[in-house]
């Protein structure tokens, strides 16, 4: 008896990357489908995995002024820094242009 998906492990480890690098940006669910090359609702499935894990956070758009169009992709976010620090190859302040002044 299965509980879950499987899904391969280094096609996991390639989708948590390119999560990791569309962080805090508006999802674009068929870029990420066409880097693994599957279709957009096996991308949406390892998406839901992930964030039924904790490891991911769909934040769902929304916007207060009436007369501007509805955003309806959410932004995602990897929940653990360290764990998007090491899907980024960050390991040190020196390697992270945002930081550096």
């Amino acid at each position: 008896m299965q509980f879950g998906t499987l899904i391969p492990a280094e096609t996991l480890r390639r989708f948590s990357t390119m999560l990791a690098h569309e962080q805090a940006r508006i999802l674009k669910a068929s870029s990420l489908a066409r880097g693994l090359a599957a279709d957009g609702k096996t991308a949406a499935g390892y998406l839901d995995l992930l964030v039924d894990l904790l490891l991911v956070r769909g934040l769902l758009a929304w916007h207060q002024n009436v007369g501007k169009p509805l955003v309806k992709a959410p932004k995602v976010y990897v929940r653990d820094s360290g764990i998007a620090h090491a899907l980024l190859g960050i390991r040190d302040r020196k390697h992270c242009s945002v930081i550096r002044s």
